[in-house]
């Protein structure tokens, strides 16, 4: 009888252990998430280009997420068929929103769609061979510095987000973008594009990690 009588006023006594996710403390409390491209970064230590970003999400409804994502982009590649060897270094912005297709926001995983509009006013240089005139002989040096652009685009955006300890998170994304317009020079279309990706590309991604506040 005695145990019989412990056992409720240890029951009572006992706290459930708290959720440690930000999530828990409420479905509508507001969120703010630091993210770093990890690949991006990669590509840019590893291979002829990449990109530098820091991103910033912002939830303003249960499943609504407003986003906004800054950059550099960088290249510095020679083509190995014409010899041609291009270099840029320059900003890039995207602002646009995404929502939550899982029925549980109280998780703190995420499965998303979103839509991003993007800009980059970059310059660029590109040299190759020198170019020798049929009629006339001779050759002219191929070198241009410094040549103006800018290009606007869209991206549709697919991308999955978890935790991985406590305010920690680790995200991927995949993009499909599509240029609305870039300013062409005589030498023709920038090869790469800040924040875009080679000129003739149209899918890209991410791999991120976060932090939630």
């Amino acid at each position: 009888m005695l145990l019989i009588s412990v056992l409720p006023l240890s029951a009572q006594g006992t706290k459930a252990p708290s959720d440690t996710r930000p999530e828990s403390q409420g479905k509508h409390a507001p969120r703010f998430t630091v993210t770093f491209d990890l690949a991006g970064a990669v590509m840019c230590a590893a291979t002829d280009w990449g990109q530098y970003e820091i991103g910033l999400k912002a939830r303003v409804h249960e499943r609504w997420y407003g986003a906004l994502e800054l950059g550099i982009g960088c290249a510095d590649a020679t083509d190995a068929n014409t010899s041609l060897h291009y270099t840029t270094r320059a900003p890039y912005g995207r602002i646009g929103c995404d929502y939550n297709f899982l029925r549980r926001t109280d998780t703190g995983h995420r499965l998303y769609g979103g839509l991003r509009v993007a800009y980059s006013p970059f310059a660029y240089d590109i040299s190759g061979p020198d170019i020798e005139d049929p009629v006339w002989g001779g050759n002219t040096p191929f070198q241009y510095a410094d040549v103006k652009s800018h290009a606007l685009w869209g991206e549709a955006v697919v991308g999955l987000e978890t935790y991985i300890w406590r305010f920690v998170r680790l995200g991927w994304t995949v993009r499909y973008r599509v240029k609305c317009s870039e300013k062409k020079q005589d030498i023709g279309h920038a090869w790469y594009i800040p924040g875009y990706g080679k000129g003739k590309d149209h899918f890209g991604g991410t791999m991120t990690i976060g932090f939630e506040f």
